[in-house]
């Protein structure tokens, strides 16, 4: 009995050994897991922070394009709203030009057209006095007349 008592104190001895080495193994991994986790758990935040600033600085750059765009459109709706304005000036102007252009080819044929009928109307009293002027030379020829009448 006494040798059936140490075996099992042997037994026991050893259960407790291993017993110890498996806690202290379990232990271990445990500290290795838990260490693990928390770097594991720091890397993530980490890493969450880079990919936060990352999309800080994406909105950023995406709300600097929306703006620049939007600049340049106010931009190119001024320069058309200028470029129209200033075509319908030149559009005005030409017609203001071309009115008065008309107006003093109006006023230029009129001093033409009355310049032209003076002229008719002295070629016509020519043309009268010279053929009076031819009827009354063969009578002056003749002696019908008196030489007073012939030269006025």
């Amino acid at each position: 009995k006494k040798w059936s008592g140490q075996m099992d104190n042997l037994s026991l001895t050893q259960a407790d050994s291993e017993h110890r080495s498996n806690d202290e193994a379990f232990s271990s991994l445990a500290r290795q897991l838990s260490s693990g986790l928390a770097r594991e758990r720091r890397e993530r935040t980490a890493s969450d922070a880079r990919i936060g600033e990352s999309v800080k600085e994406l909105h950023c750059s995406i709300t600097e394009v929306v703006e620049a765009t939007r600049r340049m459109a106010v931009d190119f709706q001024a320069a058309v709203t200028a470029e129209e304005r200033t075509r319908s000036r030149a559009v005005d102007d030409l017609r203001l030009e071309s009115g008065r252009f008309q107006l003093a080819l109006s006023e230029e044929l009129k001093l033409v057209q009355e310049a032209v009928a003076k002229c008719a109307g002295a070629n016509e009293a020519a043309a009268t006095s010279r053929s009076e002027a031819e009827a009354l030379i063969p009578a002056a020829r003749v002696g019908e007349m008196p030489s007073q009448e012939f030269a006025a």
